[in-house]
């Protein structure tokens, strides 16, 4: 946890040193001001207890953005997050940090700001009506707990439906990491916890609007991205009115804010306007697979399992097969955690193939000793041609039970299929049709982290499953009576 906490800290601090030192024509600052009364002063040798402020000078009625940096809860400095384009003011507020003070005097000091700057804007010509509480990070949990538990702002004489809305950055929307430290509440720092600390806790149909922005979930912190998902399910479930959800393609924990300097003036002006919700960011996630730690798969990474001596042949980057007999090629090693990229079409419509994922070493084995046309137990992720369909309706056969564009499903072990769902339970549906037809190229990137499975096909994430037994195995690649052709094959490991 201290490399996390550091992490943390060098990207508030960074991003405090370019917002606070950053000017822009027609905006009238103000520093330095206590946002605690003088008659009711707090302990703040290190003078965080202040708001700064970024205020359009050529309106009146502006609304109003809260924002309280990131950084564990135990570091960052006050900074503006660059809204385009915007006539929005921006209040940056500062709160004492641990170990100096403990949970829970930095959400008080939220708290205090929020009230600050709810009683105080309509001076600087703002609209209190119209103020809105985010942050990135840590600073997004804090704007999460004031704007959503209402014992915080009630000694202030205000509750959250004070409020204009809220706009929380890669949040962590259950009980904070480090206040689970304070706390002492046992765990490693990912198990999740919803206490009073929470602010999933708080979910209510009755909140003001809220816009939940995340990094993309391939680089952003782990479950950051599913908590968030979580909160948006929960909240559209409780009947909320106006709650959107935006992960955002390609940017990590410290650069997710870019992207949301783009979705918040268009969040705040939509609610002033009073217009309705947005529909969500469109992810799309081609792999980046010139990360650090990806790596090419080659001839040395794989081994013979039951196929004929000339059903694999690589040629000049492309790994070519046959289709027969139907057999598989296995890895050289197992593998638990990881990221694989593969790019395959095939040479005659519709051609069968896939890519098993966990396959057990029994199966494996057994197809190995018997040397026999089969395929192994594991989770298949299906690589089929679009005129498989018609094949299976001129023959006579059912077509509902299976899927043209990503079906994933186990084949002798157990996995639970994420929606939609075939008729008989078995197998995850893609949610959106995608693949290309044979002759054309489409590019998988099949994720498996401790048991789960999750399939992109052609950049948009279609389908998937959970509670995979077993969670470790071997990959193969399958030849299954009709010629295929398989590029790009990337890999990369995680613990």
């Amino acid at each position: 946890m201290k490399f996390l906490k550091t992490l943390l800290l060098a990207h508030a601090f960074l991003l405090g040193l370019v917002n606070l030192s950053a000017a822009e024509n027609g905006i009238r600052s103000v520093q330095g001001i206590s946002y605690y009364p003088v008659e009711n002063p707090v302990e703040d040798p290190e003078k965080r207890c202040v708001v700064d402020l970024r205020i359009p000078t050529a309106q009146e009625g502006f609304a109003t953005l809260v924002w309280f940096h990131g950084g564990g809860l135990t570091g960052g400095n006050r900074e503006f997050p660059q809204l385009e384009g915007s006539g929005i003011a921006v209040i940056s507020a500062g709160y004492r940090l641990s170990p100096q003070v403990s949970c829970p005097v930095f959400i008080e000091d939220a708290a205090a700001a929020v009230a600050w700057a709810v009683k105080n804007i309509a001076s600087y010509g703002g609209d209190p009506k119209k103020v809105f509480v985010g942050g990135h990070s840590a600073g997004g949990y804090l704007a999460l707990m004031v704007g959503m538990d209402p014992r915080w702002l009630q000694p202030h004489g205000l509750s959250p439906a004070a409020l204009g809305g809220l706009l929380p950055v890669s949040a962590q929307v259950t009980t904070h990491f480090h206040v689970k430290e304070l706390l002492k509440i046992p765990g490693p720092s990912l198990l999740p916890v919803i206490d009073d600390f929470a602010p999933l806790h708080y979910a209510s149909k009755a909140l003001p609007p809220i816009c939940l922005i995340t990094g993309d979930r391939r680089i952003e912190f782990k479950s950051r991205v599913e908590e968030n998902e979580l909160f948006h399910i929960t909240l559209k479930n409780l009947e909320h009115p106006d709650a959107e959800f935006h992960e955002l393609k390609d940017l990590d924990h410290a650069t997710v804010t870019q992207g949301a300097a783009k979705i918040m003036p268009v969040f705040i002006s939509r609610i002033v306007a009073g217009g309705p919700p947005q529909a969500a960011e469109t992810v799309q996630v081609v792999v980046d697979d010139m990360q650090p730690g990806f790596r090419d798969l080659s001839a040395a990474d794989f081994a013979k399992v039951n196929s004929a001596d000339d059903t694999w042949t690589w040629k000049d980057g492309v790994l070519q097969c046959t289709g027969a007999p139907v057999s598989v090629m296995r890895t050289a090693k197992k593998y638990r955690n990881f990221e694989m990229v593969v790019e395959s079409s095939h040479q005659k419509p519709a051609g069968n193939s896939g890519v098993f994922v966990w396959t057990t070493p029994e199966s494996i084995e057994a197809l190995t000793t018997a040397g026999k046309p089969g395929l192994p137990s594991g989770i298949e992720v299906q690589i089929l041609d679009h005129a498989f369909t018609a094949e299976m309706k001129a023959a006579g056969k059912a077509t509902d039970w299976f899927g043209t564009n990503g079906d994933v499903f186990a084949a002798g072990t157990r996995m639970t299929p994420f929606p939609p769902l075939s008729p008989n339970g078995s197998r995850s549906f893609p949610r959106k049709h995608l693949a290309k037809g044979h002759g054309e190229w489409n590019h998988y990137y099949i994720r498996g982290i401790n048991g789960e499975i999750r399939l992109w096909v052609n950049g948009e994430e279609v389908s998937g499953g959970n509670g995979c037994e077993p969670d470790q195995g071997y990959l193969c690649l399958e030849s299954e009576g009709s010629p295929i052709h398989f590029r790009k094959l990337r890999i990369r490991e995680f613990p």
